[in-house]
């Protein structure tokens, strides 16, 4: 419960500062960053999308493996991962694709269709994120050196959200630069996870913590069974 107030006080600030910043840098083309219904929803998504398929899989995967590394284990949790994530994206995608053409979102060249290369580029390559950073934290799971291992994947999870924005950006035949925005949202959104999951173990009481089910256990080969 601490952990999920953490965060969810982490966004709330995120949402009520980043508006603040627009004096110091703005951009015409980064107008929706300075709207915090806008950066709202945007948390809402990714939350969904990112941070909780990366919470699911470092929970029922990292944590529970046995010290050997397991291919297939990986595999399967990064199928679910992007199962989960892709979901996500579909939804939001279509609400925006309906948005848009029912004339919400005018800017938006109002000619986005579902067929749209730039489209599928929006919900595809978002929903490989939270496996490529799980490989990543699982790596670097026995550092010790907490901090920079939680600087390094947050990191990683910046510059994949940038480079997914500019792959938008590159396919939509639009450059507005978010891809830049959207590195410190990466990093945000991951590095707050880490924080939250640090201070949720701190306050956690041992006997508390529930072990991976039996159909976690069959799902995912190399975690141990209750």
């Amino acid at each position: 419960m601490s952990a999920a107030v953490t965060y969810f006080l982490m966004s709330v600030l995120y949402v009520l500062l980043v508006p603040l910043l627009k004096p110091a840098f703005y951009n015409t083309r980064w107008e929706w960053a300075y709207n915090r219904q806008f950066l709202a929803a945007m948390l809402m998504q990714y939350t969904l999308s990112y941070v909780v398929p990366l919470a699911f899989g470092i929970y029922y995967y990292s944590s529970r493996r046995s010290k050997t590394r397991n291919v297939g284990g990986y595999m399967s949790m990064f199928g679910l991962q992007f199962i989960i994530a892709l979901v996500v994206n579909l939804v939001v995608n279509f609400v925006i694709v309906g948005q848009n053409f029912v004339g919400e979102f005018p800017s938006l060249a109002n000619d986005l269709k579902l067929i749209d290369v730039r489209v599928w580029f929006d919900i595809l390559i978002p929903s490989l994120i939270p496996g490529i950073v799980l490989l990543v934290y699982d790596f670097t799971l026995e550092s010790k050196y907490a901090l920079a291992r939680m600087t390094l994947v947050s990191f990683l999870g910046g510059a994949l959200f940038a480079a997914s924005q500019a792959a938008y950006e590159l396919t939509s035949g639009y450059t507005r630069w978010f891809s830049l925005h959207q590195f410190f949202f990466g990093c945000f959104l991951t590095g707050s996870y880490l924080i939250c999951r640090t201070v949720g173990r701190r306050s956690a009481v041992p006997s508390q913590v529930t072990p991976p089910s039996a159909v976690s256990a069959a799902l995912i080969p190399g975690l141990p069974s209750p």
